[in-house]
């Protein structure tokens, strides 16, 4: 087995710089057991949209990641949208690493453990032994082959006024084609909703300030309050002897910028979700102005949207304090978001202050930490999320 004193060396002898023997939080997970990993850290810091030509992104990123799943044995560490699992599995490497890299993977240990564990799945969560040298051979090649050729050739990154965000980059999710038209009217709408909405643009946060509730994750400190809180509940809920008959949990934690911007198009919604729904929704209000593209319908639209979805950037999600919350019944299935006549609204209103979590009036589900500089007022909530829109 390989340890800290047995530390991978390239063709010339030469202990590379990018592998990184760091401890090993769960010795399953790593390659190295509990001495260490070829750099298994995975400290998402996510990348800069809308740069140099990196607009073409938007096509390619899937859902939310903590919704994602997969098999693949790879998909246990790192969890990545499907559109990287199907570049691999094309062997289309430069696209693999750059919709990693868009998910939030962008260091050089990070990429090569990714192809090199999809290459390598009956490595992934077990030692590797110091006499499978084909094994370190092949991580090698994969770094010096593909992620650094891939990472020279990457576009260089900026920070716009407004983040990565930009109009440009908008895209028509709903029923049918969108013409010139329709597209220079949506582009008008997300700019005055951007231009309208209240607080700071908050960006996508280093991986390294998140920590993990469930399977999602949230900022550090909110994180740990969270599931301290998720913890007491569920003892109650115990204690009120409704285990196994009703379970409870997140639905929605913390989401980036970029995130947000897909939601706000209504990505996943197939037309039922974000712009294409509120375009239906106020056509007639449109229409009625005599120019349902005009700067009046721009006004309308936007004003019915703040209502029930940030703004890219403006989200209280983003900033990694707020969750939503839900509950299910029986032992298994999903979550539905909780209601206030529900068991957990009750335990929550009774207890989460104790936690520093606060709600929204306006949406049962959605509670925010606020900790003891975290005060936040009504109008940062403003338009974070409408009753039975969004998920």
């Amino acid at each position: 087995m390989l340890t800290a004193a047995h530390n991978v060396r390239d063709r010339a002898g030469h202990e590379p710089d990018a592998v990184h023997v760091v401890p090993a939080r769960d010795e399953r997970s790593h390659p190295f057991g509990r001495f260490g990993t070829i750099g298994i850290r995975t400290h998402p810091e996510w990348l800069k949209h809308r740069v140099n030509g990196f607009e073409a992104m938007r096509d390619h990123l899937q859902g939310e990641i903590e919704e994602e799943s997969s098999d693949h044995p790879l998909m246990r560490l790192f969890r990545l949208p499907t559109r990287v699992m199907d570049a691999l599995a094309g062997q289309a490497w430069g696209s693999a690493i750059a919709l990693a890299r868009a998910a939030g993977y962008d260091s050089e240990n990070d990429l090569t453990n990714i192809v090199f564990y999809f290459r390598h799945p009956e490595a992934a969560g077990r030692k590797i032994q110091r006499h499978e040298t084909d094994l370190t051979r092949s991580w090698l090649e994969i770094r010096d082959t593909i992620v650094r050729p891939a990472l020279r050739a990457a576009p260089a990154t900026g920070a716009p006024a407004h983040g990565k965000i930009s109009a440009a980059g908008l895209a028509w999710y709903g029923p049918g084609t969108a013409t010139p038209e329709l597209m220079a009217f949506m582009r008008a709408v997300f700019e005055r909703h951007m231009a309208t909405s209240k607080g700071s643009f908050v960006d996508s946060l280093p991986g390294d300030t998140l920590g993990r509730v469930d399977k999602m994750r949230l900022r550090a400190d909110a994180a740990e309050a969270a599931q301290r809180m998720l913890d007491a509940a569920r003892a109650a809920l115990a204690a009120a002897g409704l285990a196994g008959r009703t379970r409870i949990g997140l639905t929605s934690a913390y989401r980036s910028a970029w995130r947000q911007f897909e939601i706000w198009q209504g990505k996943d919604g197939k037309g039922k979700r974000g712009f294409p729904y509120y375009y239906a929704e106020s056509a007639a209000d449109r229409r009625a102005t005599g120019d349902p593209h005009g700067p009046q319908s721009v006004e309308i639209l936007t004003k019915l949207m703040r209502k029930y979805i940030a703004a890219p950037g403006y989200s209280n999600h983003q900033d990694g304090l707020a969750v939503d919350l839900g509950t299910g019944s029986g032992p298994s299935g999903g979550l539905r978001r909780i209601k206030r006549t529900d068991w957990f609204h009750r335990w929550l209103s009774d207890n989460a202050a104790t936690y520093h979590f606060e709600p929204y009036p306006a949406e049962a589900w959605h509670w925010v930490y606020r900790g003891s500089a975290n005060q936040l007022s009504e109008d940062e909530f403003e338009g974070d999320e409408g009753e039975g829109r969004l998920f």
